[in-house]
């Protein structure tokens, strides 16, 4: 079984390491790890799985036994920050669309549709407790959720 050494970087990112074949994990920490970190050395099989991509939102924490826990606010701002990517793409053919309308004097529905991907950021995720109800969790008028397991 590979195992894996995990530990918080000075910026507050998690580093897991992945020692290549016939290195120990105590070798690693021994010449990687800062002096005076805590870390983990655990399983690879061990480690729990982020559902939806959401690996932004853990963090080292050694109280655990496996050295990470999921910190869901940040999760829910990964994800509105994803919708924001979406619907930036969507704007341009909208755009295009308003300005075809404006020749019949008819832009309500191209408004109205603009509206609906500005307030997708509203969208309230305080509801979703888990990281899989955070990732399954995506605005219709987006399309289909890129990151679906």
């Amino acid at each position: 079984m590979a195992e894996l050494i995990i530990y918080e970087a000075t910026d507050g990112h998690i580093i897991i390491i992945t020692p290549p074949p016939g290195v120990s994990g105590s070798s690693i920490v021994a010449n990687v790890v800062p002096v005076d970190t805590d870390y983990k050395i655990i399983l690879a099989s061990n480690l729990p799985a982020v559902p939806y991509k959401l690996y932004d939102a853990r963090f080292y924490d050694d109280t655990n036994e496996f050295g990470i826990r999921i910190d869901l606010p940040t999760a829910r701002t990964i994800q509105v920050n994803r919708w924001r990517v979406a619907r930036a793409s969507l704007f341009p053919a909208l755009d295009i669309a308003f300005m075809r309308a404006l020749e019949i004097n008819d832009t309500s529905s191209i408004i109205t549709q603009k509206q609906t991907l500005r307030n997708v950021t509203s969208t309230d995720l305080s509801g979703c407790s888990t990281l899989t109800a955070i990732g399954e969790t995506w605005p219709a008028c987006l399309g289909s959720n890129p990151y679906t397991a």
